[in-house]
């Protein structure tokens, strides 16, 4: 099992890299020994944050749009075939 954390857009403008969902599922999943994704430290980089939310969101939606969705599979990708 493993437990995956992404930021809204609103948290992405604030740049909130350290949410308390951040720190709840963590340490949740530490706590159980379940693995863990944060996608945050991706999400939340040093380009302008209007510029991210509008490459990696729907416009007006928390959901992803294709940029968002292959950003998620690529570190995805990465932590899968470093647990092997």
């Amino acid at each position: 099992m493993t437990i995956a954390v992404y930021p809204w857009p609103y948290q992405v403008e604030k740049r909130d890299i350290d949410s308390k969902q951040v720190r709840f599922w963590k340490k949740f999943a530490k706590d159980r020994s379940i693995e863990f994704i944060d996608y945050f430290p991706h999400f939340i980089q040093s380009s302008p944050s209007e510029e991210l939310i509008k490459k990696y969101y729907i416009a007006g939606d928390v959901h992803w749009s294709e940029e968002g969705n292959k950003l998620v599979a690529k570190v995805y990708i990465d932590f899968f075939l470093r647990q092997k």
